[in-house]
């Protein structure tokens, strides 16, 4: 196992290019340069060969020759006495091996834009500060072998697929607000991953749980928001959802088919929010409490409940004004009731 630290700004992570990755985070010292002559304050250790760059993540080349305070640098410039930052660079792109940190010495501006491009792959993923963004390339996909935190100011504006790809548990998955659209699935037999924090996607995205256990924390319980959850895989899956609130947008907001699929609602709430025609495939499950909380006004538009599934709670919010039938229900199967089923209607 080895690290990746992502030095020098805005840049490509793609599956051959080295430019931006350390085997160590950049030092951060104070220094200037009049052409290739860089003076530091105080010695920081600096060796020949590392790369260095100005605060507005200019290259000012690579270290030729110097010692304690004076450096000479292979391209230079004209910079003022400001906060630099160097590395060596040329560590090999991160593999399923490799941890991978974007903290607060990968840039000098403290924001930058990582273009993501083909099949990448990492062991922990780690964002601790400053804000990245990540911009989608060619179709990039993205295998995490370990866990994955990332800091409240980092922007997934990409489409990139994220699957968490673990065989062993303990993992976590922490990203403090961060949407990642597409959402995540999750893949590893035997695998066991504990939410940090809450999680969501967009409306569309899905949370997909081929194999492994997924647990929003028994602890903190927290809350999902996405499309829709899948499983439909034969492989060994679980989902433990303790008390946590779990909104759902997409037209098939739940389908956990997967013969190998084991949900644990515990006093969990689910609130499906679509307006439109959908499904709800329960499989037969046993869920605490649902509620259908997206209120339909277009005539024929129907909510789908399949599967002969058990509630504690079943609940359907209705328009609070009176146009005649403005929507359906329709069960598939028998479905038991244990607590309190409501249905008003206007």
């Amino acid at each position: 196992m080895a690290n990746r630290y992502w030095v020098g700004g805005t840049g490509t992570w793609d599956t051959t290019t080295t430019t931006h990755w350390s085997a160590a985070s950049a030092l951060s010292f104070t220094a200037s340069c009049t052409g290739t002559a860089l003076t530091t304050v105080g010695s920081p250790a600096l060796v020949a060969g590392m790369t260095v760059w100005a605060a507005n993540d200019t290259s000012l080349g690579t270290i030729v020759s110097g010692a304690g305070n004076a450096w000479v640098v292979s391209v230079g410039g004209t910079f003022a006495s400001q906060t630099m930052k160097a590395a060596t660079t040329g560590a090999s792109v991160p593999t399923s091996a490799d941890n991978v940190f974007f903290d607060a010495n990968s840039s000098g501006t403290g924001s930058y834009t990582i273009t993501v491009t083909g099949a990448l792959n990492c062991l922990d993923f780690t964002n601790s500060a400053g804000t990245f963004n990540l911009s989608t390339g060619t179709t990039p996909t993205l295998a995490v072998a370990g866990s994955m935190t990332l800091n409240s100011t980092a922007n997934w504006n990409t489409s990139m697929a994220v699957t968490f790809t673990s065989t062993t548990t303990g993992r976590t998955v922490t990203t403090n607000g961060v949407t990642l659209p597409t959402g995540a699935v999750f893949n590893g037999v035997g695998g066991g991953w504990t939410l940090g924090s809450a999680f969501s996607t967009s409306a569309t995205g899905a949370i997909t749980i081929n194999a492994g256990t997924l647990d929003t924390s028994s602890v903190n319980n927290y809350s999902i928001t996405a499309g829709s959850i899948v499983a439909t895989t034969a492989s060994t899956a679980q989902l433990n959802l303790n008390a946590s609130v779990v909104n759902l947008a997409d037209t098939t907001p739940l389908n956990i088919s997967g013969p190998g699929f084991t949900l644990n609602a515990g006093t969990s709430q689910i609130n499906i929010t679509s307006t439109s025609t959908f499904t709800f495939n329960g499989s037969g499950k046993t869920f605490y409490n649902v509620s259908f909380t997206g209120v339909v006004i277009t005539l024929g538009v129907t909510k789908t409940i399949s599967g002969a599934n058990t509630f504690n709670n079943l609940a359907f919010t209705s328009p609070s004004f009176s146009i005649g039938i403005v929507s359906g229900v329709q069960f598939s199967a028998n479905q038991t009731v244990n607590g309190t089923f409501t249905g008003s209607g206007s």
